[in-house]
């Protein structure tokens, strides 16, 4: 896979969030490794992808193996490391920042 620029990456996050932002939706968990590239330009595994539309903000979850890729390859996003449950904590992202409407 050919590595993405950030601005390219910053103008599909964009697109995509207008789209969302159009249908009423609050955010997007993005779970699939191919949609996590062509949104970050992040080739590693084990991540997921949280956008919120409203603020046009997001993070790319993922455990302490990947930290440093992740910092690397996504520059638009935030990197978030997980501890714990999975699951639990993407779903303390989606309340901390009131994304209630999820695509």
């Amino acid at each position: 896979m050919a590595k993405k620029s950030a601005t390219e990456n910053r103008a599909r996050l964009e697109a995509f969030c207008r789209v969302l932002e159009e249908k009423g939706v609050d955010g997007a968990v993005l779970d699939h490794r191919d949609d996590a590239f062509y949104f970050s330009g992040y080739t590693g595994s084990d991540a997921v992808v949280v956008l919120s539309v409203k603020k046009r903000r997001g993070w790319l979850v993922t455990d302490t193996r990947y930290t440093e890729e992740a910092e690397a390859t996504a520059p638009g996003l935030e990197t978030v490391v997980w501890r714990g449950n999975f699951a639990e904590s993407v779903g303390g992202m989606l309340k901390k920042f009131n994304l209630k409407t999820i695509a």
